[in-house]
């Protein structure tokens, strides 16, 4: 007879531990589902931060390309005005290389009187000239 009550208590005892078994893993699945969201709430929190120091970044870093662009220019600019400069003072430099040779060709062509007398009066009359020099 026992066997008899096992076996006839034995269907609702193997139904009770499939529920309960049934239960215990919906309490898991729960449990791991709110885990999971969670750590998607988290996820979503951390791509909100990334998003806006993307924002951050991309502004940063238009602002320092056109800080290059600034620079650039700047030194264009500069570039061309020392050009400038420096074909003005080559126009003014030749012209006043030709104007000392033409008076080096002058003065070469100028005979100084003989003796120490002449060449001192000749040099003193030459001296606002000379001394330009």
């Amino acid at each position: 007879m026992p066997v008899g009550l096992i076996l006839r208590c034995a269907k609702p005892l193997i139904v009770i531990a499939l529920i309960a078994g049934l239960m215990g893993y919906r309490a898991l699945l729960v449990r791991e589902r709110n885990a999971a969201r969670a750590r998607v709430q988290v996820l979503e929190e951390d791509k909100a931060t990334l998003v806006r120091t993307n924002a951050a970044m991309e502004q940063a870093l238009a602002r320092q390309n056109q800080a290059i662009a600034d620079l650039n220019n700047e030194a264009v600019s500069r570039l061309r005005a020392a050009q400038a400069h420096e074909a003005q003072a080559a126009t003014r430099g030749s012209a006043e290389l030709e104007g000392a040779l033409a008076h080096a060709a002058q003065m070469a062509h100028t005979s100084v009187p003989d003796g120490c007398g002449g060449a001192i009066a000749w040099g003193n009359a030459q001296g606002p000239e000379l001394g330009r020099w």
